[in-house]
């Protein structure tokens, strides 16, 4: 007999907060990513709802579903000035940091930004390049791994993260971009490199934090001036910036608490959306409970000698109502 095994990928546009499973992917995000690189999570709602604010951005936010389970979250921008998507957060939950789980997803997200004639030349995000001692979490070593393998390259420069907010202390550290454009890359003029960055600092972070935090926009534009500053001194003497494919393992590799320790292959175990056979009995228990009352009333309109077929229409319609409010909410239960 032939037997054929099925995986469904699925990727979701979320053009709203309002649309189903939104809140549901931000709590995703919410569990996985640590506290040193996470943006607030009532801001991503907010731009969720006004992603085409700024006239030189829009960012767009997706869940990632397989077998119609929702098991991730991306946020991303898109730069309109250097013509760069910007990957702030790829989040897939923990038991789906597999190779086989990756890559098909990230092919459908590049395919949703190609059928939407998004006119890019980078795709880049930023990445930990640092290991075992200085706090690395283990989705930035996976990103950092998977992306490697879609021909993202290392720019080998100085690259700070603003702050997530301007009293955000923790969040402001030297990462690295790795950048994808449409053939491999093994460098960029340093003009390029510093044009992206430009734009990724003013049009990405800045005009974010100009909208949520408006009382000190002053004071995080300067904050910004001062890194793309060191950026800028750091790159004087150099011509171009070398894009390499470095070994995704670091010297600690294969020590116990090395992230790269875990095996990123194997296959997807089968994922079933959780039944309710409970359900396929909540109407029929609803309907004969709306009768049971029915015939209590009865009764008791009986024992107080009331003619109980004066009110039978209202019976009627109270029954039907019951009834259909009950078929629409284990309906609607069932499909979540």
């Amino acid at each position: 007999m032939e037997s054929i095994q099925k995986i469904n990928f699925s990727l979701k546009h979320f053009e709203s907060s309002k649309d189903k499973d939104f809140f549901k992917a931000l709590m995703i995000y919410n569990d996985t990513i640590p506290v040193d690189t996470k943006t607030s999570t009532n801001e991503i709602v907010y731009f969720a709802d006004n992603c085409d604010l700024q006239v030189n951005r829009t960012m767009y936010f997706f869940g990632l579903y397989v077998n119609n389970i929702l098991m991730g979250f991306v946020e991303t921008g898109y730069l309109k000035i250097s013509k760069t998507i910007v990957i702030d957060y790829i989040v897939l939950k923990e038991e789906y940091h597999l190779n086989s789980v990756f890559y098909p997803l990230f092919s459908l997200l590049q395919k949703f930004f190609s059928e939407s004639m998004i006119d890019y030349d980078y795709i880049v995000t930023e990445v930990s390049t640092k290991c075992i001692g200085s706090s690395v979490d283990s989705e930035s070593f996976f990103s950092r791994k998977m992306l490697q393998i879609e021909d993202f390259r290392i720019a080998n420069a100085l690259y700070i993260q603003p702050k997530l907010g301007i009293y955000n202390e923790e969040s402001s550290f030297e990462f690295q971009l790795m950048i994808k454009s449409s053939q491999p890359l093994t460098s960029l003029k340093t003009k390029t490199y510093l044009f992206i960055v430009k734009d990724i600092y003013y049009e990405h972070y800045k005009a974010w934090y100009k909208v949520v935090d408006k009382d000190n926009a002053d004071m995080y534009e300067k904050h910004i001036d001062e890194q793309y500053h060191l950026i800028e001194k750091s790159l004087q003497k150099s011509s171009e910036v070398s894009l390499s494919i470095q070994s995704p393992f670091c010297e600690f590799y294969k020590m116990p608490d090395c992230h790269y320790a875990y095996s990123t292959a194997g296959f997807l175990h089968e994922t079933k959306k959780q039944t309710r056979p409970w359900l396929l009995l909540g109407i029929p228990i609803a309907t004969i409970l709306v009768f049971v009352l029915t015939f209590l009333v009865v009764k008791i309109l009986e024992e107080y000698h009331i003619k109980s077929s004066l009110f039978a229409p209202i019976f009627a319609a109270i029954t039907v109502i019951f009834t259909s409010i009950f078929t629409v909410a284990f309906t609607k239960i069932n499909k979540q």
